[in-house]
């Protein structure tokens, strides 16, 4: 609620969930921007510390366990563990915008789809993996003591190669790609296994309900991420009746409830169809994605949410919609999916 106030006293309203699990109010005016985040502290959404320090881009699974590790620490604390060692090694601010580290934990809702850089895979038998910009085929075992010192030395590494062409490596992939995995861990003992013999990672179903170690959650989903302050304010009274808390963010551009019993379920599912929120995995509107396009991205030629409504009514019409089939990009950079798209629309400045 608190997010959406913000939105709509120093934005323009509008607000998205992003691939990397955050929260973004869009069209915030430099002069406000001191106001907004005063008002975001006030709320405990954020800690003003975070605002005076650079944060990397850490991901931790959605579900993960607040159990401790070998290490005695949770994945939370393992992230704040990292992100103070890459500070005091001076890399964070030395490292690509894009550039991610991931922490999996859990094998619900698991991060192995997601596009990482380095991956820090902690598996329930208590051995740890380094998984290399998404190469399951080499996964480096090592000791758990030993992963944030490797991990420090792996993103020195990736610093010092990528000076050949910092805008070509500006992930680990492509270097990785142009020199392969042996040729980049060569200087440390590091020994690559087949632990993830012939694994395929894949999108475990994160809409509708989500049953992890007995607890139940509901997932749910604006299309393409996004929200308008007056629609997330109603959902976040929704929230407020049912006493939810502990909302999470995932990095598929949803929001995992927790609920406690069948009747609270039923009536959550009744009252998020009202709002016409996407809370199945069969959901025709998951075959488009958008990216914010105008106002929200100064470098969008157009307002890409238009072009997703309007298009939107022959989703279910499209043959497959278990992956995004239609791509809608603001300009020709296409930040929301780099990847290939059976159809990609491009708005130009014509």
């Amino acid at each position: 609620l608190a997010i959406a106030e913000t939105a709509l006293e120093f934005g323009n309203g509008l607000i998205d969930l992003t691939q990397r699990a955050n929260i973004q109010i869009r069209g915030i005016a430099p002069d406000h921007y001191s106001k907004a985040l005063k008002a975001l502290i006030t709320h405990e959404l954020i800690e003003a510390k975070e605002v005076s320090s650079l944060q990397a881009n850490i991901l931790i699974s959605p579900l993960s366990h607040f159990k401790k590790n070998k290490l005695h620490l949770t994945a939370h604390e393992f992230a704040a563990e990292l992100n103070s060692l890459l500070l005091q090694n001076n890399l964070t601010d030395r490292l690509p915008s894009k550039f991610l580290f991931c922490i999996n934990d859990c094998a619900t809702l698991s991060l192995y789809s997601i596009k990482s850089d380095i991956l820090i895979d902690l598996k329930e038998d208590g051995k740890t993996y380094l998984i290399l910009a998404n190469d399951y085929q080499n996964p480096i075992l090592i000791e758990q003591k030993d992963c944030l010192i490797s991990v420090i030395a792996l993103t020195q590494r990736f610093l010092e190669l990528s000076k050949q062409d910092q805008f070509l490596f500006r992930r680990l992939h492509a270097l990785i790609d142009k020199i392969g995995i042996n040729a980049f861990i060569e200087p440390f003992s590091f020994k690559t296994t087949h632990a993830y013999k012939e694994f395929k990672p894949k999108k475990d179903a994160y809409l509708g309900e989500i049953n992890f170690n007995h607890e139940y959650y509901i997932g749910v989903r604006a299309p393409s991420g996004s929200w308008t302050a007056d629609k997330l304010k109603r959902f976040s009274q929704i929230l407020i009746n049912h006493q939810s808390q502990n909302i999470r963010l995932t990095p598929w551009k949803s929001l995992l409830i927790p609920v406690h019993d069948v009747a609270q379920r039923r009536q959550l599912f009744d009252e998020m169809n009202k709002l016409n929120l996407i809370i199945s995995q069969d959901d025709p509107r998951l075959a488009l994605i958008a990216c914010p396009g105008a106002p929200k991205c100064s470098q969008a030629y157009g307002k890409t949410d238009e072009v997703l409504e309007r298009l939107s009514s022959y989703a279910p019409d499209i043959s497959s919609y278990t992956d995004i089939s239609v791509h809608i990009s603001g300009c020709t950079k296409g930040c929301v999916k780099g990847d290939e798209t059976p159809l990609t629309i491009t708005l130009t400045d014509q």
